[in-house]
């Protein structure tokens, strides 16, 4: 899924996610990582134009320094064909950012190797620091479902388009990939929770809220409606293919 030898392609491909995302590429062991491609939610948050960013190399991105750290970090993630995760502090758009990245291995059939990463922008907040690390893994496990739904989705995908089943697996096939959609729904949900309490607490709404007679689930009205659609758009299905 994620060794296509297009950077077009694959840029199209994480596209899919809202999470920010990205690849870098090495021809062999020892060689220096450039940048394959960037989706357009990392354009968005870093500032980058993802046209610049393709085969760039990292030192004219980045800081010397910081270019550095971050290809030992990709070469660590390489050589060990490990997944990392680490936060970090570059200079991106002018001006200093932190990011909770994550990387994982791909191996590509001309025998490159390849980067995959995701990134979320941790932004202060007035809050303690353990409320701020619980939304940052909240945050990023959900992002990690949702990219996991996303690669059964298009596997569920794939296989019905080339028609490899018969008609009763893939009617299964079928559920299955509702049950993902359905799940992955209710991911999405979760992050936009994440994503509010962070802008009520910054803002103090919060605390303004317990403070006085209102309720303090209001903050939640509008939340939720992905994942009942998405219930309701599976149990359609499963009843229409029941008959």
């Amino acid at each position: 899924m994620f060794d296509t030898s297009s950077p077009e392609e694959l840029a199209d491909l994480f596209d899919n996610f809202s999470v920010p995302m990205f690849a870098a590429d090495r021809r062999s062991q020892g060689e220096r990582f450039r940048l394959t491609c960037i989706n357009r939610a990392l354009e968005r948050a870093s500032g980058f134009m993802r046209i610049d960013g393709t085969g760039a190399d990292l030192r004219d991105l980045l800081p010397p320094d910081e270019a550095e750290e971050v290809n030992r970090k990709y070469a660590l993630c390489a050589d060990n064909r490990c997944d990392v995760r680490y936060k970090e502090k570059l200079t991106m758009a002018h001006q200093v950012m932190e990011w909770d990245t994550s990387l994982q291995y791909v191996k590509l059939p001309d025998g490159r190797e390849r980067i995959v990463g995701t990134a979320f922008q941790i932004i202060k907040s007035s809050q303690d620091a353990v409320k701020t690390l619980a939304f940052d893994d909240i945050q990023y496990f959900s992002s990690i479902a949702d990219l996991q739904l996303q690669n059964l989705i298009t596997i569920f995908e794939t296989a019905a388009n080339d028609e490899i089943f018969n008609a009763d697996n893939m009617q299964r096939i079928s559920k299955l990939s509702g049950v993902c959609r359905a799940v992955q729904r209710a991911v999405s949900d979760i992050k936009e929770v994440v994503r509010s309490s962070r802008e009520q607490q910054e803002i103090g709404l919060t605390s303004a809220l317990l403070t006085n007679t209102s309720d303090p689930s209001e903050l939640l009205q509008g939340i939720g409606g992905n994942t009942l659609k998405a219930l309701y758009e599976f149990s359609v299905l499963g009843s229409e293919q029941g008959h």
